[in-house]
């Protein structure tokens, strides 16, 4: 056997050897790996959970829209209810709104 065929320890092994020396070392990792999978786990179901929240939201938001717009065109189609619509109209506060619904001619 020469010195260049010289069998060289694969690194791997000599980390496990060394690892193997320090008393409580491979414990500490576990822990560790396990601490960072929990987290990774509890990342992952706030994210989930962001979601459904962020998905409730907008359902709710399009079920009160579809409402408004519903009930909006039952009350613009009923003619006897246009002077009870005026009169609650009059409580919109908004400027912009006030102008818009004096230009359709609701104030």
């Amino acid at each position: 056997m020469s010195l260049f065929n010289k069998p060289t320890p694969n690194a791997d092994a000599v980390s496990r050897i060394d690892a193997a020396q320090q008393p409580g070392a491979k414990g500490v990792r576990l822990r560790e790996t396990m601490e960072e999978k929990l987290k990774r786990r509890q990342a992952e179901i706030a994210a989930r959970l962001h979601d459904i929240a962020t998905k409730k939201k907008v359902e709710s938001r399009e079920r009160g829209s579809r409402l408004d717009r519903i009930i909006g065109a039952a009350c613009r189609a009923d003619m006897t209810m246009h002077e009870g619509i005026k009169t609650a109209l009059k409580a919109v506060k908004s400027p912009a709104d006030r102008e818009f619904l004096k230009i359709e001619g609701w104030l």
